[in-house]
């Protein structure tokens, strides 16, 4: 089973950060945990709304911040949603969300262990 938090990626970004890369990378997995939940909502709003396009735009600002933190199973999910979006497939984004939720429930049990670690100095 892959872990939800790619460790070769979250390593490599502490170290491009450095110095301070822990406290940095702490603070841009709270502002994703913050916003991540809202990017749900604002997918499924706009899928409920038949707004495509909007669904495509919030797929594709998640998925390079996931991607940037490791969370690469759920940038796969933002990617395929963003072309389904574009593919004009509301049935595909529907699944996809179910999985993205799914997905985001153990990413985010995942960012918040992280977090508790590198605020305690590990790293």
């Amino acid at each position: 089973m892959n872990q939800p938090i790619d460790r070769g990626t979250l390593q490599a970004l502490i170290a491009d950060m450095s110095p301070g890369g822990e406290t940095i990378v702490h603070g841009l997995f709270q502002v994703l945990c913050k916003n991540f939940p809202e990017t749900l909502e604002r997918i499924r709003g706009a899928l409920e709304a038949d707004d495509l396009e909007q669904v495509r735009e919030a797929a594709h600002r998640a998925k390079s911040g996931c991607g940037t933190l490791g969370a690469l199973r759920l940038a796969e999910l933002c990617a395929a949603t963003e072309k389904a979006a574009k593919e004009q497939q509301a049935p595909e984004i529907e699944d996809l969300l179910v999985e993205m939720n799914e997905e985001w429930a153990v990413v985010e049990t995942a960012s918040r262990k992280l977090m508790a670690f590198l605020s305690g100095g590990g790293g």
